[in-house]
């Protein structure tokens, strides 16, 4: 490819001076100080010692990522926040379609389904489904700019209210539903006229479905996600399911599918942009290092045992079948990216479904990368197995992946991205400690033991840090290291920069 071979050339240009001007970057080896450069900008430094430089930040911006496939890998807000920012949040409609969707469009997720809290909890107590809060929270998070405007030929200015209308409809919490649909909307603020027509139209017919399908009137008594009914309602208009009965009716798998691309494609993201891990329901047990077992997600977190977890087990309602669409997407997949999240309930769960954790090792073409979890979560990684008196850190994740998921973390993921605490001011880690709350830190040597290569950089939220003083991964900047590292995977730089990488890393 043209553009690898100006990559390799600038690299190799660079090397032949007699100063390497990499070596202004802060980090170690190649890998680390090319995220350097393109997360931070050009160092400190005269002008002819940094144009070498300049030039590789501009090859770097120009690698075309438009055509790799990516596919992630996680639960709800750690998953959504990195492909397009947490959609539950809401300052989100400021910067809708900024993350990894913005610089690779091809990107689709596959999405934890055992989360038993909240609006998922309460619909789990009427319906026999999968947990669909999170898949609603990645479903918004995925929206694309270039999709939304095409579809429905609106400027980006109209883009980003149409954004904004839909944040305040799928986020907007119902103690129970109101006499009719009109109701609905008045009680939420949303004008649907305000949105594209058939966009509008379409929302209005699942919004009538609440109310007109027998099986969903029951749902308007409990508290729910407005966007978690209407994708409720997107499942259970489709061909295929049985009519309701005296008890509630399983959807079939394809229902389910064709439900969420429905959606998707309704909302303005691609409609395989989301995918549920499996069709089948499933809960979480958690063992104790004591002994101690608990069934649920949501009474896991409630339950502090001051012991550490031991064991992660996901019970099936039933045998799981392999989605073939889902193992085809995995063979497909250019890069495989695991996102951060809750330890042991968002990507442990998914690995434990019967072929995903083999699909991906058979994936031997892929880059593959694990974001690593930014806090130390209480409940989940706040004790270390077996030495309690210890903090938590990057080594022990590993460990308990490798623990976890059938046949360990091998060939699962190679490098290891974690955000670099010397960009984060003292005082902000202070203030956080101040609340008992700890980032969980790089411990390299113990991390390349395991055989895995760690890679710090930037990538937590500039403008969170210097604005409320929060310490969050930033969608964009975690886009932008990707994209490093997929211009610098295997054969796309010369044969010293790649043993200078080797050997620092």
């Amino acid at each position: 490819m043209e553009m690898d071979n100006t990559l390799a050339a600038t690299l190799a240009e660079l090397e032949r001076g007699c100063f390497n001007s990499l070596d202004l970057l802060p980090y170690r080896g190649v890998s680390e100080k090319l995220l350097a450069l393109a997360l931070n900008g050009l160092p400190a430094g005269p002008a002819p010692v940094t144009a070498g430089l300049a030039g590789l930040v501009s090859v770097l911006e120009r690698v075309d990522s438009s055509r790799v496939r990516v596919l992630l890998f996680g639960g709800g807000t750690g998953l959504a926040n990195i492909i397009g920012g947490d959609s539950n949040h809401p300052l989100w409609p400021e910067n809708p379609f900024a993350g990894l969707k913005a610089i690779f469009p091809q990107t689709s997720a596959v999405v934890c389904v055992t989360d038993d809290g909240g609006s998922s909890g309460e619909l789990l107590k009427d319906l026999p489904l999968i947990a669909v809060g999170d898949l609603r929270h990645v479903l918004l998070s995925s929206i694309r700019l270039e999709k939304l405007s095409k579809q429905y030929e609106l400027d980006e200015a109209a883009a980003r209210r149409v954004a904004r209308l839909l944040h305040r409809i799928f986020n907007f919490r119902c103690p129970c539903l109101p006499a009719d649909p009109a109701a609905l909307l008045a009680d939420c603020g949303v004008e649907l006229m305000e949105l594209p027509p058939f966009m509008a139209r379409s929302l209005r017919g699942l919004i009538a479905e609440l109310f007109q399908h027998e099986g969903l009137r029951a749902l308007g008594q409990r508290p729910h996600s407005l966007g978690n009914l209407l994708l409720v309602a997107a499942i259970y208009r489709q061909p295929g399911v049985a009519d309701w009965g005296d008890e509630a009716v399983a959807p079939p798998p394809t229902a389910i599918i064709q439900g969420l691309r429905y959606l998707a494609d309704l909302l303005g993201a691609s409609p395989e942009a989301v995918r549920p891990c499996t069709t089948t329901p499933a809960s979480l047990k958690i063992l104790y290092e004591n002994g101690v077992l608990v069934r649920g997600e949501s009474k896991s977190a409630a339950a502090r045992r001051r012991c550490p977890v031991d064991r992660v087990f996901v019970e099936f309602a039933r045998f799981p079948e392999p989605d073939p669409e889902l193992l085809a997407a995995v063979a497909a997949a250019d890069i495989i990216l695991f996102a951060p999240g809750s330890l042991f309930t968002s990507i442990i769960p998914i690995l434990q479904v019967p072929g995903l954790a083999a699909a991906v090792r058979r994936n031997e073409k892929a880059l593959k990368v694990l974001v690593a979890n930014l806090w130390v979560q209480a409940g989940e990684t706040d004790l270390v197995r077996g030495e309690r008196e210890r903090r938590f850190h990057v080594s022990d994740l590993l460990r308990a992946y490798r623990r976890n998921i059938p046949g360990g973390f091998a060939d699962l993921f190679q490098q290891v991205l974690v955000v670099g605490m010397r960009e984060v001011p003292g005082t902000i880690l202070q203030s956080y400690a101040l609340e008992n709350k700890m980032p969980i830190y790089l411990d390299r040597e113990q991390v390349q033991d395991l055989g895995l290569t760690p890679l710090e950089a930037a990538i937590a939220s500039r403008s969170l840090l210097d604005g409320r003083q929060v310490l969050q991964h930033d969608p964009a900047a975690v886009a932008k290291a990707l994209r490093v590292l997929w211009a610098l995977r295997d054969g796309m730089i010369p044969g010293g920069v790649a043993a200078e990488a080797g050997s620092a890393e």
